[in-house]
């Protein structure tokens, strides 16, 4: 919430800011430990704007990541994370039909009093 407003006053309401809140804890790859996370984007004009918001994620210690402004280039990277994810989904997907008849496998031979 401060850095919301932080925001909003540094740029005299001149930004868009969307955040959520990350519900399972990350890992740090610095530090190893679990902790709690917010994704955030920010929409803005101007680059007294951009260098505004910069300094204050600093401040914050926030993580940026790059985003070009090409449209070209962003529509490849909405390709390529699209991919990833169809990939991803697919294998969860494969993994949890392949323990739902290890299951099922077992409650067979349970019931006949099959044991390994």
């Amino acid at each position: 919430m401060a850095f919301e407003r932080i925001l909003f006053r540094a740029t005299r309401g001149n930004v868009f800011l969307k955040q959520a809140v990350v519900n399972d804890p990350v890992v740090d790859p610095v530090s190893g430990e679990k902790v709690e996370k917010n994704v955030f984007i920010i929409f803005y004009s101007g680059e007294r704007a951009k260098n505004k918001i910069l300094k204050i994620c600093e401040a914050f210690g926030a993580n940026r990541y790059p985003f070009t402004d090409d449209l070209g280039k962003q529509f490849q990277m909405i390709t390529e994370v699209s991919g990833k994810l169809s990939e991803l989904k697919s294998t969860i997907d494969a993994g949890l039909f392949h323990r739902s008849i290890c299951y099922r496998q077992l409650a067979i031979n349970m019931s006949n009093g099959i044991f390994w």
